[in-house]
C-alpha cells in the first residue's frame, strides 16, 4: 500500500521521486508477508514509472532508476520500504501548453506572493494537477488584482500522502509590472 509519495520537477532538468511504500500484504494461502524482499522485483537500477490521473492512459509524471532502498523495521508498526529514484527529463520544458486556471478559494489552496522590483514570486499549493509542470504557466486568480496573474512555473512537487492526499507544490514567476511608489 502506498503510504506517500513525492516527485520533484526542477528547471534544472533533474527529476527526482520518493515512495514510501508499506511492507506487508496477505498472499494467496492467507499468510502475511513482505511485498518487497530478497525476491522482490525492485531493485537499485530498476526502472520505475509513475502516471498520476483518473484514465489509465494518463501522461507520465516521472520515469527515472532507483539509486536508494531503504527497509525500515519500526517495533510494533508495519515494515516500510522507502524508494528513491532519479533521472533527467527527456525533453524541454513544456512552454506551448495552455495555462492552467488557479483560483484562490478553489483549486488554489495557498498562494504566498513575493514582490521584487520587476517580477513577481509566487510559492503555491494546489489541489493535486499532474498538467502543473516546470515551464508551464499558471493563471492565478483570487488574489489582490496587482497579484493576480500569469506564473511560469520554475519548480514543482507532485505529493501525496494518506492524510492530505494528492496535492501540487509549485514556485512561479511573474513578469507582470510591479508598481513603483
Amino acid at each position: 500500500m502506498l503510504r506517500a509519495l513525492r516527485v520533484d520537477q526542477a528547471e534544472d532538468g533533474v527529476n527526482r521521486l520518493e515512495l514510501r511504500i508499506l511492507n506487508h500484504a496477505t498472499n494467496a494461502d492467507g499468510q502475511v508477508g513482505p511485498v518487497f524482499g530478497a525476491t522482490a522485483p525492485l531493485r537499485l537500477g530498476s526502472v520505475i514509472e509513475l502516471a498520476m490521473g483518473d484514465a489509465l492512459d494518463a501522461p507520465t509524471l516521472f520515469q527515472g532508476k532507483v539509486h536508494f532502498i531503504e527497509h525500515l523495521h519500526p517495533a510494533g508498526s508495519v515494515p516500510e520500504v522507502v524508494v528513491r529514484a532519479a533521472d533527467v527529463r527527456q525533453s524541454a520544458p513544456s512552454s506551448d501548453t495552455a495555462d492552467i486556471p488557479l483560483v484562490l478559494g478553489g483549486n488554489l489552496l495557498s498562494a504566498r506572493v513575493i514582490e521584487g522590483t520587476s517580477s513577481l514570486r509566487l510559492d503555491g499549493i494546489a489541489t493535486g494537477n499532474p498538467a502543473i509542470r516546470v515551464g508551464g504557466v499558471v493563471a492565478v486568480r483570487g488574489l489582490a488584482p496587482q497579484l493576480s496573474s500569469r506564473y511560469r512555473v520554475g519548480t514543482v512537487s507532485h505529493l501525496y500522502d494518506t492524510a492530505q492526499g494528492h496535492r501540487t507544490e509549485f514556485t512561479g514567476e511573474s513578469t507582470a509590472r510591479v508598481k513603483q511608489p
